[in-house]
Order: C-alpha cells, then sequence, then structure tokens
C-alpha cells in the first residue's frame, strides 16, 4: 500500500467537506482516509465519496512518503 500523507490540506479538506466546526483527531482523519480507500478499491464508493477522494488524492495525499528507487 501506498503511504498515506495527512497534511494541513489534507485536513481542511475533510473538514470542509462534512461541514465540521471542530478539528477532527488524527485518529479520526486516518479513519476515514482508510475508509475511502477501502471503498475505492472494493467499488463501493458513492458519488459524494469519490469527490472527497479525488480532492484529496490531488492533494497528494496518496503520494508515496519516497520515491521508489529506478536503480535495476
Amino acid at each position: 500500500m501506498n503511504a498515506i500523507r495527512i497534511t494541513d490540506e489534507c485536513k481542511r479538506i475533510i473538514q470542509d467537506h462534512y461541514g465540521l466546526k471542530r478539528q477532527l483527531t488524527h485518529n479520526e482523519l486516518v479513519a476515514e482516509v482508510k475508509r475511502l480507500v477501502r471503498k475505492w478499491g472494493d467499488g463501493s464508493i458513492d458519488y459524494r465519496a469519490e469527490h472527497l477522494y479525488f480532492r484529496l488524492d490531488l492533494a497528494g495525499a496518496f503520494s508515496a512518503a519516497t520515491p521508489k528507487s529506478t536503480r535495476p
């Protein structure tokens, strides 16, 4: 599985998506991102969740933390 980076931008996107007034805990953020990845993987993702997934992807949430080696 690729590394998941939960940046301040990702936190803001999730909080805005759900209209939350409070800060989410780190555990809540990780659980939400894992839920999205699971739903994406098994094909059960709905329109709203898909929209959130793509917004997080654009913010770099699903980029690998370290680039893979290009050596043979």
